[in-house]
């Protein structure tokens, strides 16, 4: 009995460790999340107020190379063609109006999405604002997805997972000596009740 006790209250531990664990970096991905998207509403909505994207004619790609690692930034027309891109040829994007952040901008003028790109193992990040010239300019990151962030901390999710079992090991050997002590007094006792002679 002692041993079934230990056993179970180690299955449980070990469940109770693992959902914890699991929640906490769904939790941590969310916040992760929401914090990348406020970003890119600060960085639009700062480039907004400065009117750096507005004029059309001024926008090359070489003045505004940000960089693989930094915001990649497209500017759209009512039409939705790509009028500028920092990373790649306007000229040979497709169309973009079909894109739910640069619709809604449209249509409400501002809007946030992201999109989980499987070949890369990333999420991608958009927020987008009308601009007062009528086009859309859309701000954009690349960061893990959650799988990639998952993996990422696998090794140190493990180590903490061991360490909690260790000591759930200790207690589950404790608490299993305190719950079946007093069974096991109780034993002694009826044993030495069942042997003694009442009849003497």
């Amino acid at each position: 009995m002692k041993r079934k006790i230990q056993l179970e209250l180690l299955a449980t531990s070990a469940l109770a460790i693992v959902l914890t664990l699991l929640f906490a970096l769904y939790v941590f991905y969310g916040l992760f999340r929401k914090q990348v998207v406020n970003d890119l509403r600060e960085d639009a909505l700062a480039f907004q107020t400065m009117h750096v994207f507005e004029n059309v004619d001024d926008l090359h790609p070489d003045i505004y190379t940000l960089g693989n690692e930094s915001l990649r930034i497209t500017v759209v027309d009512e039409e939705g063609t790509v009028l500028f891109d920092t990373d790649a040829d306007s000229a040979e994007m497709e169309n973009h109006l079909d894109r739910p952040e640069i619709r809604d901008a449209f249509a409400t003028g501002s809007a946030s999405s992201s999109r989980v790109s499987e070949t890369m193992s990333k999420t991608l990040f958009y927020y987008a604002v009308r601009l007062d010239n009528g086009t859309v300019m859309r701000v954009s990151r690349v960061a893990d997805s959650f799988f990639a962030v998952l993996q990422n901390v696998f090794p140190s999710v493990l180590g903490v997972s061991v360490i909690l079992f260790a000591l759930c090991i200790v207690l589950s050997n404790y608490f299993t000596k305190s719950i079946v002590k007093p069974i096991e007094k109780m034993a002694v006792v009826s044993k030495k009740l069942a042997d003694h002679d009442f009849s003497a």
